[in-house]
């Protein structure tokens, strides 16, 4: 998107499907290597955000 716009230069074309992937595989070998429960991690964070905008989740 960034490159089509002329914001970001690359010249390996990927989709915008690849490269959400890739960095979300980026985040998944990072939280290993840092010994980080990304799991957990993303589900505190989710929980701060519904209490922040006071979303109610239905359980």
């Amino acid at each position: 998107m960034m490159t089509k716009q002329g914001r970001y230069y690359d010249e390996t074309p990927y989709t915008l499907e690849q490269k959400l992937s890739e960095n979300i595989w980026w985040l998944l070998e990072l939280s290993q290597r840092l010994d980080i429960d990304i799991l957990t991690e993303m589900e505190n964070f989710l929980s701060d955000k519904e209490k922040q905008l006071n979303v109610r989740t239905r359980k």
